[in-house]
């Protein structure tokens, strides 16, 4: 099987599970972050939002191994995209699940590529 398809199934899987309310659970790092933002709120008190933070956060952790030596760049990049973008948001929920969608589409295709650049070569 693909690394694409593997990722496609646990993102259906994930997005099926999260139809009854309590079926997605609340990111971990709501109850460990002590001083949170107003999209950082939001998105630990939305449900709806709690799907998107887990697939990107399993898409990110994939990406993180398939680029090899640009796996710096891309934590500066996600946490650059986590400081302006995501946290731009503020308490902007459809904004967070905008912004969300986009960023998954994103590492989702640099995680296929196994590179940041376009046109997939280090």
């Amino acid at each position: 099987m693909s690394k694409a398809f593997l990722i496609a199934v646990c993102a259906i899987g994930s997005l099926m599970s999260a139809a009854p309310a309590d079926a997605q659970s609340r990111p971990s790092w709501c109850s460990t972050q002590k001083n949170q933002n107003a999209a950082e709120r939001t998105i630990c008190a939305k449900q709806n939002l709690w799907p998107l933070d887990a697939q990107l956060s399993l898409i990110f952790a994939s990406a993180l191994k398939s680029v090899g030596k640009e796996r710096g760049q891309l934590q500066k990049s996600q946490a650059d995209w986590i400081r302006v973008t995501r946290n731009g948001c503020n308490d902007d929920d459809s904004c967070l699940q905008d912004v969300y969608q986009r960023r998954i589409d994103i590492v989702r295709s640099i995680d296929n590529r196994g590179s940041i650049a376009p046109n997939g070569t280090h």
